[in-house]
């Protein structure tokens, strides 16, 4: 699971503001959609202390290309890559790091000098803001869906809107301009619904709630039921008739409950439930051409 991370450092009078924008990636466009989150502390330092009286705008471009050149290397499963921009004099500079696996999970990694440096910057960062995406879970497919966050309008978030940190993040699936769009849409929220019941109705049909695994694996449609009444109106056999089998199987232990009071025993009755997606909708304008 990607995470995108963009970090703004504001300095003030004996201390720095920090912003962070937090960007996930849509795990399912329809019901877990692109997600933003926003997050900002006061550090008490100076830029100066933060760089560890280091002057990045001093590094090696040589360096620079040394240690990215190790990546090839090393298999890679995981990793930081982290861009730092910030002028230099007139000069607005770029330098490019990134952690690999072994100077993440290694107990001796022997992390070049600026892939070092720059992990402790973020690490500082990161400890002063909180919401580390290294804390976040790898797989969120089951995870409840959750509201678009109401984001107050700032020059940070006009930047991200108008695609000015595209450029940071090189070819990536989603830039973060693109993910902050797909971010204004709420989650699909799927229906179970019951079409008919015929020739009786149940007295109580509140049952109907979407299966979790029929969401995740996008299966919808229509299931039709033949039930028969015992005594007391209670349901005594269920056949499916129709309708996919993952979906029949959860039909069958919703109306297994279900209570026919003005059914005679041994009434046959037909109902067809309808397991709507409602997603349709959400991936067009989510597609949509900016």
């Amino acid at each position: 699971m990607d995470y995108y991370e963009i970090v703004s450092v504001q300095p003030g009078k004996d201390r720095l503001s920090v912003h962070k924008i937090t960007l996930t990636p849509p795990v399912d466009v329809c019901f877990r959609p692109a997600k933003i989150e926003m997050a900002a502390a006061k550090l008490p330092l100076t830029v100066a202390e933060l760089f560890e009286q280091i002057d990045p705008c001093q590094f090696s471009d040589k360096e620079l290309r040394r240690e990215e050149k190790r990546k090839s290397d090393m298999p890679r499963f995981s990793g930081v890559e982290t861009t730092l921009r910030l002028r230099c004099g007139n000069k607005v500079r770029t330098i490019q790091t990134e952690l690999l696996d072994r100077d993440l999970f290694d107990r001796y990694p022997q992390t070049p000098k600026y892939t070092s440096w720059s992990a402790k910057v973020l690490k500082t960062l990161d400890n002063a803001i909180g919401n580390r995406v290294m804390d976040k879970p790898a797989l969120q497919a089951f995870m409840p869906a959750e509201a678009p966050l109401k984001l107050e309008q700032s020059a940070l978030i006009d930047s991200l809107r108008e695609g000015k940190y595209d450029s940071l993040f090189g070819k990536v699936p989603d830039q973060p301009s693109d993910l902050y769009r797909q971010a204004q849409f709420p989650p699909a929220i799927p229906s179970l619904e019951l079409v008919s019941s015929t020739p009786f109705t149940p007295a109580d049909a509140n049952n109907l709630k979407f299966p979790p695994i029929a969401q995740v694996v996008h299966l919808g449609g229509e299931v039709i039921l033949h039930l028969k009444v015992g005594d007391h109106g209670k349901v005594k056999s269920v056949q499916a008739m129709t309708g996919p089998v993952l979906l029949q199987n959860t039909s069958k232990e919703i109306v297994r409950n279900w209570y026919f009071p003005e059914a005679p025993e041994d009434q046959e009755i037909e109902v067809k439930l309808s397991y709507n997606l409602n997603c349709a909708s959400l991936i067009t304008s989510v597609s949509a051409p900016r």
